[in-house]
């Protein structure tokens, strides 16, 4: 993969994306593509974990034992907190090298201080955004980091703004400038199930689930059980 960039809205957006077409998944013209933050926080706070972990084996000369464990630490502090450019001398030092899969992430690693190449694998799932694909980290299915949605979590205060305002008909910056066919689409929103909500609020949804997604559910059943089997809860 190669990394790219797109610039939204004066925001600037890092991907990679596979050389050659992929095939039975997803991408841009063709080519795979995923959000590069999701997979270099996954790559570093995998690594730096490992390293954290480094301690003396019983053969181990105490000099050469020290010095391991030092320049692991070492390592591990500049994947954690250092600039993305020192971050990727480590990784350059280190030899990382990353295989994304449908199922799993593998990251082989070769410290000069440690004698044999290191191989983690990492549990995770590419899931189809629409427009890219999101990794889902672990079995809980939740992202790096958080997986709080920024996109969500605005389409969530505007669903109920535009249902407040078309009930009571009373004015709201928020949503005035929307035609009545996008207050309309809102409002129906703001009938999802509290349990829901929480858990967008929280960043517990399911990875599938995106604003474009939920914006465009048209036939949002009122149900709430039937709801959250429609996006994905259960």
């Amino acid at each position: 993969m190669m990394p790219t960039f797109t610039i939204r809205e004066a925001r600037r957006y890092r991907y990679y994306v596979t050389r050659d077409a992929a095939q039975g998944m997803r991408g841009v013209g063709g080519r795979l593509r995923m959000p590069a933050g999701a997979i270099e926080a996954l790559v570093t706070s995998q690594i730096a974990d490992w390293l954290e972990a480094v301690t003396p084996t019983e053969d181990m000369d105490p000099l050469v034992a020290e010095l391991t464990v030092s320049r692991a630490h070492q390592h591990a502090g500049m994947l954690r907190h250092d600039s993305q450019r020192e971050q990727r001398i480590v990784l350059l030092e280190l030899q990382a090298r990353v295989r994304v899969h449908p199922e799993h992430v593998t990251i082989t690693f070769k410290p000069a201080y440690f004698p044999q190449p290191v191989l983690l694998d990492v549990p995770a799932k590419l899931v189809d955004r629409g427009s890219d694909l999101r990794l889902a980290i672990g079995p809980d299915g939740k992202d790096v980091h958080a997986a709080v949605d920024p996109a969500l979590l605005k389409l969530v205060a505007l669903a109920t703004a535009a249902r407040q305002h078309l009930v009571t008909g009373k004015p709201d910056s928020l949503v005035d400038t929307y035609s009545k066919q996008h207050l309309n689409r809102l409002a129906r929103l703001g009938y999802l199930a509290p349990d829901i909500i929480t858990a967008i609020v929280e960043g517990r949804q399911p990875p599938s689930l995106s604003g474009r997604k939920l914006l465009r559910c048209a036939n949002l059943p009122r149900d709430w059980a039937e709801q959250r089997r429609l996006l994905g809860f259960v």
